[in-house]
């Protein structure tokens, strides 16, 4: 009867750790993601910016 409380203990702290290492990685690439749509957005901005005053200056 000794093991049954230790073996729940280590049981639940492994899915503990689990569930933040999911969300860590979760948020994580939700981050990773909006910054590389944001970083293209901002790109085709400039190309296009750039793109018009070429067109106007030259």
């Amino acid at each position: 009867m000794n093991h049954t409380p230790d073996s729940k203990g280590v049981l639940s702290c492994f899915t503990r750790w689990t569930l933040y290492y999911i969300l860590f990685f979760s948020l994580f690439h939700i981050t990773v993601i909006s910054t590389c749509i944001c970083i293209t957005r901002w790109a085709l901005c400039l190309l296009r910016l750039s793109f018009i005053g070429r067109r106007l200056f030259f």
